[in-house]
């Protein structure tokens, strides 16, 4: 099954988008910042990375730039509420594979999901 890690700060988003990846079929963990985020990557296995660019502590794109180093073949969906901070992120990091503008649907998310990490598993 397809382990992905989600890094979102606010408590309703993460909760939501974990538990509709769930329903897709993928496993799951999710961070609320950039160092457990970072940590995380170090201790265990991901086939992707769902990346929130607005982050405490430590900006998504530094958390980016750290994953790369740790893991340079970690597929990564950036997310982000701002198109200009999207935009940012597409220049200075463009070895993201897929963006997310903020608020998303169902449908969005599935497209999305699919050009960073692949058809998705059938639900269990």
């Amino acid at each position: 099954m397809p382990r992905l890690l989600v890094v979102e700060d606010d408590p309703d988003q993460s909760r939501m988008l974990c538990d509709r990846l769930k329903l897709y079929g993928y496993a799951v963990s999710c961070a609320n910042d950039g160092p457990a985020a970072l940590e995380m990557l170090q201790t265990d296995s991901y086939t992707g990375l769902l990346l929130d660019l607005n982050l405490p502590t430590m900006q998504g794109h530094c958390v980016l730039e750290q994953a790369r180093h740790a893991c340079p073949d970690l597929p990564v969906l950036i997310m982000s509420a701002s198109q200009s901070g999207i935009q940012a992120v597409k220049v200075t990091q463009p070895k993201a594979c897929a963006y997310m503008l903020k608020p998303y649907n169902s449908s969005q998310l599935k497209q999305a999901l699919v050009k960073s990490f692949g058809p998705r598993p059938e639900p269990v």
